[in-house]
């Protein structure tokens, strides 16, 4: 098999996964890119520079779909009866979650643009993550908001915003978390406070068969 034929069967491949990526893949290939662009290795032969030129270019059009450089873009959908129900219910975390101090991009600066509340494993990294804390299991989150994604091409993405109760730490950006994440598996509905219950008065009928008591009152003369 000639080198052109490697290169073009490591393309194809390269161009199916691609075709199946999702936003997760997306987020992985735009951290690993810039994590490469910042290394310098030593010399290559020609046959290796032609093959990383290859991947280089299908990299950047995966890139240019995922839209690594574009910021997402979200539309409120709080009212939608789809979601309209996560809005005003607090969750209580069943498992600790990192929450994550994000710079968006294309900055990557070191300012907090908003938070994102993720499962502790697997983890995740990169040049736009700033800050990272850990929220205990038992912590309270309140749903205010729901906002879908409008130019995230591989999958929906919908995200709550989220309002922390009780923590050392106050947030003064937006904090978000997937819908996905507000399950069984990770958070579950804290149960509405008991309410004090209310003496109901009782109705006492007497017997058909009581003696009723004569009056004890006096007659006026």
């Amino acid at each position: 098999m000639h080198r052109r034929d490697i290169i073009f069967e490591v393309s194809s491949e390269k161009a199916q996964q691609g075709a199946r990526a999702n936003g997760a893949v997306c987020h992985d290939l735009c951290l690993r890119t810039a994590r490469a662009s910042q290394h310098r290795g030593s010399s290559i032969t020609f046959g290796k520079m032609k093959l990383i030129s290859t991947l280089f270019v299908l990299s950047a059009a995966l890139l240019s779909v995922c839209g690594c450089s574009t910021p997402q873009r979200f539309e409120d959908v709080s009212s939608s009866p789809e979601y309209r129900a996560y809005v005003g219910v607090t969750y209580l975390l069943k498992v600790p979650m990192h929450i994550s101090g994000v710079n968006a991009p294309p900055g990557y600066q070191k300012t907090v643009d908003y938070y994102v509340v993720n499962p502790a494993t697997p983890s995740w990294s990169g040049p736009e993550l700033i800050s990272r804390d850990t929220l205990a299991a038992g912590t309270e989150i309140t749903v205010t908001a729901v906002r879908r994604c409008i130019n995230c091409p591989f999958e929906e993405v919908v995200d709550a915003e989220i309002r922390i109760s009780g923590y050392r730490t106050e947030f003064t950006r937006p904090i978000h978390v997937d819908v996905k994440y507000l399950a069984s598996d990770f958070a579950t509905k804290r149960a509405p406070p008991n309410q004090a219950l209310q003496p109901t008065p009782m109705l006492v009928t007497p017997r058909a068969d009581a003696r009723v008591a004569p009056s004890t009152g006096v007659a006026d003369l």
